[in-house]
């Protein structure tokens, strides 16, 4: 009885950040990555800041996501997996998500 009302506890949760996420990753801080401003314009939040956005996303990333070839210029390529949703893609890198509008 006991399992039965922790995976129904875990699925409330799940739903409830899965809602959050969808409808507030518009209204959350997103800081500009000024560092990458012309070579790769994008935003991003630390997990600490949106801890419920960022599992979400990330689960997200994991479970749906797509490997591409990422390169800044002058650089080698490297493969990032990204998850793609409305007009954004969405990538984690350590407790990082970022986040930025498809061309």
């Amino acid at each position: 009885m006991a399992s039965v009302n922790i995976a129904k506890e875990r699925a409330n949760v799940a739903t409830k950040a899965a809602n959050l996420a969808e409808n507030n990753d518009q209204k959350m801080k997103w800081t500009f990555a000024k560092t990458y401003a012309k070579a790769a314009p994008h935003e991003w939040i630390l997990r600490e800041k949106e801890s419920v956005l960022f599992q979400y996303i990330a689960k997200r990333i994991k479970e749906n996501g797509v490997w591409e070839d990422f390169a800044m210029p002058g650089k080698k390529p490297y493969r990032v997996k990204y998850w793609y949703r409305g007009r954004y893609k969405y990538w984690v890198i350590m407790n990082v998500l970022n986040r930025a509008k498809i061309k």
